[in-house]
């Protein structure tokens, strides 16, 4: 059998690596050792807040066991996952990306994670982050800004710069990040891979650091669609069906008016997706929304609402600090001042009430 090199090994999606473990092309430890040298050698773009190699050894290692000795070890077999740090890890810290919280230690994993370490994912580390999530960018003034593996001297992107940018480096195939309005989907088209934010609910939100229970959701970055598609499959609260998308039951709403501002080589390209989604069989409805910027507003409402009230539930919740010295502690100075502003100036719940069930429902629909 042909030998595959460490830089076939760091290639390779997530599904093509578990399907070279589980037929012994490769072993679930050399896969691992391809990717701790590909991690190593790119260090420098400050990808992870937390990389243990010697664990992504270990567990590689039980993983080589359990096939030697018979054991469906899943579609995921030997595969580690990049995992954004404001989900929690059971025995691995969780920052958020800040400062305060660089002792937290949860005790359990997220749902989303057991629920792909029980299809044979391994934990491949803990990514670095905007402190909190609450900005589109890598910019990190506690762990240092996250680079981006296409061209040093361009942004990342974020919330979810760690993920984007270990899974674009083929330091890892895959990779959860996190979606509040963005911070998932920025990032991985920034760096150059797929990004997917599920509908809310789709997955578990149990285990998050979370911002805003009506906005937040794990999202999911890879290499491949068909890698996007299996860990959708085993992220979600939902049975799913196995029928996959029906491309001419598909429709795309496109608000024209938002291509104005796109630059011409940008706007080329979308309009050749455009293009392919027709040609496919997609049913694409061109139609600007009435009062856009009014109902989007709402989302401002509801976000300024929950946040502190979100965070200060997980702080409890977890046994830590009051909020205010929470906040206090935060190092990202923009962070800083907006979370203060929102501690300081509630919104008030009947505001709160007419942004999620007049407002929101209208841009729903």
């Amino acid at each position: 059998m042909k030998r595959i090199s460490h830089s076939e090994m760091t290639a390779f999606s997530a599904t093509e690596a578990a399907g070279a473990i589980r037929t012994g092309q490769v072993t679930a430890v050399e896969y691992a050792e391809a990717l701790i040298e590909q991690a190593d050698r790119l260090s420098s773009l400050n990808a992870f807040i937390t990389f243990d190699g010697d664990r992504i050894r270990h567990d590689a290692r039980a993983i080589d066991n359990q096939i030697a000795d018979g054991v469906d070890v899943g579609p995921l077999a030997g595969v580690p996952v990049a995992v954004k740090d404001n989900i929690h890890t059971d025995g691995v810290r969780t920052t958020a990306g800040t400062f305060v919280l660089r002792g937290f230690v949860p005790d359990a994993h997220a749902e989303v994670l057991n629920r792909l370490f029980a299809a044979g994912a391994l934990l491949g580390g803990k990514t670095n982050m905007h402190e909190l999530g609450h900005m589109p960018s890598g910019r990190n003034p506690t762990y240092g800004n996250v680079q981006n593996p296409r061209d040093v001297f361009r942004t990342s992107g974020g919330s979810s710069a760690g993920t984007a940018a270990a899974v674009a480096a083929q330091i890892l195939p895959i990779g959860l990040g996190s979606d509040t309005g963005g911070s998932c989907r920025i990032p991985a088209a920034l760096c150059g891979c797929f990004g997917f934010r599920p509908t809310i609910g789709r997955y578990s939100q149990a285990g998050q650091v979370m911002l805003s229970h009506t906005h937040d959701t794990v999202g999911l970055i890879a290499r491949s669609i068909a890698d996007i598609e299996i860990l959708d499959r085993l992220c979600t609260s939902e049975s799913p069906s196995g029928s996959g998308i029906k491309l001419s039951e598909t429709r795309i709403g496109i608000p024209r008016s938002f291509f104005d501002s796109l630059d011409a080589q940008l706007a080329e390209v979308v309009q050749g997706a455009l293009d392919t989604l027709r040609a496919s069989g997609v049913i694409l409805v061109e139609d600007d929304i009435p009062n856009l910027a009014q109902l989007t507003s709402a989302a401002s409402v509801i976000l300024a609402y929950e946040i502190p009230r979100d965070l200060d539930r997980f702080l409890q919740d977890n046994g830590l600090m009051p909020l205010d010295l929470f906040v206090d502690g935060l190092r990202d100075t923009a962070t800083k001042s907006q979370l203060q502003q929102l501690v300081q100036n509630r919104i008030p719940e009947p505001v709160y009430r007419q942004g999620l069930g007049t407002h929101r429902p209208a841009l729903q629909a």
